[in-house]
């Protein structure tokens, strides 16, 4: 069984509660109720299973339950059972992260709070009642005000928040707090957290939850020091921002965040594939202008998507690049080779003329790259056509 503690002063939704409950009843004197019943109460309600204690409390009324909520509060030694809790969130259609919230926003400036502790006793409880409905919709809001007083800086971490105001990690509050943090959090926020803990919550949060988090690290991190191993992980999960396969992951992710993501990624697998080959340094120093680097262990081969061709350069020395048209490489290489399919080495030697590239006096095709001499020279002659400026500075990751 969980149990339940009670940190915060919940006086105030009991007063407004125990008013409107009057004013219904015709202004009615409440029962008093004595300690002794209250306990009686917890103790047989903390023997029932859930299900009968549902049942059994219906006989009570709502100020007797009001009541336990309060002497929880005044006895903090006194453990709650999930008994009570159920029947508690059955009474008020609250959850208590909802009624921390309502407690906690006491603390705050909140205007909505403020106009309704402007009220005089007398006013219209009806309108205290829309009041109360206006600040319960408005919860979710709290997270995002709460965040701005969570600064490292200033020996202000979540913990230390979190332990100010009594609020325990496994409370839903504290869990919201954190992902607000890691939402729109900057850099010294974000860094009270490691990077693994990060990663773990972007791996099991909901898709849109977990890219947002993405995009607001992208925006705080070089891609270096995120790590190789972290971003390929996103990668496994969600592929690349331009890859066909692409989930709707990358939707959340700014486009200037997709550009670094990939290009750092691109870089990294030339580099692991070619080694300290002078293709790794060549190809490499072009990745940001590459949407999508493609392996095939297979075929032993990558495929550098540039612009509006591709350009496959096998692992083996001895062996020319080959640059063909998007549409080609569609309708002929690429779901093989996303499948990591093997290919006849000659199906993906073609020769052919491809336009918009350099023309060629030979008569077999204008689409290849021999490595021989320096061969660097007419491949750099390829990438600008396809749209690279050697000029231009690289981004930083």
């Amino acid at each position: 069984m969980r149990d339940f503690h009670f940190h915060f002063v919940p006086m105030k939704l009991i007063s407004i509660a125990e008013k409107l409950e009057k004013h219904k009843s015709n202004n009615k004197t409440e029962t008093v109720h004595s300690t002794r019943e209250i306990v009686e109460f917890c103790k047989k309600i903390n023997e029932m299973q859930t299900k009968d204690a549902l049942k059994y409390q219906s006989s009570y009324s709502s100020s007797f339950i009001k009541r336990c909520l309060q002497y929880a509060y005044e006895n903090p030694n006194l453990i709650i059972s999930e008994n009570i809790h159920a029947i508690l969130q059955k009474r008020y259609r609250r959850s208590w992260w909802d009624l921390y919230y309502f407690a906690l926003l006491q603390t705050y400036d909140d205007p909505v709070f403020r106009q309704y502790n402007n009220k005089k006793e007398e006013g219209d409880f009806q309108q205290y009642a829309v009041l109360i409905n206006l600040l319960h919709k408005n919860l979710d809001d709290l997270p995002a005000r709460l965040v701005k007083d969570i600064d490292p800086r200033k020996e202000i971490t979540l913990d230390r928040f979190a332990e100010k105001y009594a609020i325990e990690k496994e409370m839903r509050l504290y869990i919201e707090l954190k992902k607000q943090l890691l939402l729109t959090g900057n850099r010294y926020q974000l860094e009270q957290f490691g990077l693994e803990e990060i990663f773990m919550m972007i791996r099991t949060e909901k898709m849109k939850t977990s890219a947002l988090v993405t995009n607001n690290l992208f925006n705080h991190y070089k891609m270096s020091e995120l790590g190789t191993e972290y971003l390929l992980d996103i990668a496994d999960s969600h592929k690349y921002p331009k890859d066909n396969r692409a989930t709707d992951f990358w939707r959340y992710i700014d486009e200037k965040n997709q550009d670094r993501f990939a290009a750092f990624l691109n870089k990294e697998r030339i580099q692991r594939i070619f080694g300290y080959d002078e293709r790794s340094h060549f190809w490499g120093q072009y990745a940001h202008y590459m949407d999508l680097v493609e392996e095939s262990t297979e075929n032993q081969l990558l495929v550098m998507h540039v612009g509006q061709y591709v350009i496959i350069e096998f692992t083996k020395v001895g062996n020319a690049a080959y640059i063909y048209s998007k549409d080609y490489y569609r309708q002929h290489y690429m779901k093989l080779i996303q499948r990591n399919r093997a290919i006849p080495p000659t199906r993906l030697k073609t020769r052919m003329m491809v336009s918009g590239l350099p023309p060629s006096n030979r008569f077999d095709g204008n689409n290849f790259i021999i490595h021989s001499g320096s061969w660097w020279m007419n491949a750099l002659h390829f990438l600008v056509a396809m749209g690279v400026n050697p000029n231009e500075k690289r981004p930083d990751d």
